[in-house]
């Protein structure tokens, strides 16, 4: 039940969100949880890249509706209709909200969990930073997510 203005996010590269965080501040009165909103594109970004979800931050703010990093917002169009896809960048995205990072980044950076794979070798797991990765959560990731003030307060 999003506004319309919302339905296209331009992203910046500096950082900043604007209309995003705007639109994640709409969860002020919508109770704790993590909230997903549902766009049909983003613009901008990474050059070259196409961007299929973002988090409102890593990890978002628990129990803080209302927040202008209160959600996550996963792009209709970058599923091209298949709901597995979309499925797959909602789990990703809302790894993030919860705590995750990336397995590696282009700038050659690893998340810190000694048993997750970097680089190409984490092409199997849920935080590859690409549309269309596995599934897998190492243990210490498991452990992230059970830890999330957010998990826990439910």
């Amino acid at each position: 039940d999003s506004d319309p203005s919302f339905s296209t996010i331009s992203l910046a590269l500096d950082g900043s969100q604007g209309v995003l965080e705007e639109m994640f501040a709409t969860t002020a009165g919508q109770g704790r949880g993590l909230h997903f909103f549902f766009v049909d594109r983003f613009e901008g970004g990474f050059p070259g890249a196409t961007v299929a979800g973002v988090s409102g931050g890593i990890p978002g703010p628990p129990l803080a509706p209302g927040n202008p990093s209160s959600g996550v917002a996963v792009a209709i169009s970058s599923a091209m209709g298949d709901p597995g896809t979309l499925a797959h960048v909602m789990a990703h995205e809302g790894g993030h909200w919860l705590g995750l990072f990336h397995t590696s980044e282009v700038v050659g950076t690893e998340d810190q969990h000694p048993e997750t794979p970097g680089g190409q070798a984490g092409d199997t797991h849920l935080m590859f930073p690409a549309v269309g990765g596995g599934t897998t959560i190492s243990p210490s990731q498991g452990r992230v997510l059970r830890l999330s003030a957010e998990v826990v307060a439910q």
